[in-house]
């Protein structure tokens, strides 16, 4: 196991996770496989991320940063499909507005 390992020039724990694979898959255990992960427990989840707006670019004043924060809650209430509420938009669920959103 360690010559094939130096002559492929790879670990010794990597030439016996292949030749593992190739004893319990045959060929089909020699493709190529993804080293990423298929599980990421400690990523940031997409409505945490969603809710980082104001870091995504720096603001020359207070105003403008309250600017980009009332057209980013219009794009996420009337705008952007919420997948908890099949797809529908959260002000398209309220029934008692006093007036409608254009």
């Amino acid at each position: 196991m360690r010559r094939a390992a130096e002559r492929f020039q790879v670990s010794h724990t990597a030439a016996a996770r292949w030749a593992g694979r190739y004893r319990q898959l045959g060929v089909a255990g020699m493709n190529d496989h993804s080293s990423s992960p298929h599980h990421q427990p400690a990523r940031t989840p997409a409505g945490i991320e969603a809710e980082e707006w104001a870091y995504q670019r720096p603001y020359t004043s207070d105003a403008e940063r309250q600017a980009a924060f009332t057209d980013w809650i219009d794009w996420y209430n009337y705008h952007r499909p919420h997948t908890g509420i099949t797809g529908q938009t959260p002000a398209s669920r309220v029934t008692n507005l006093s007036e409608q959103h254009t």
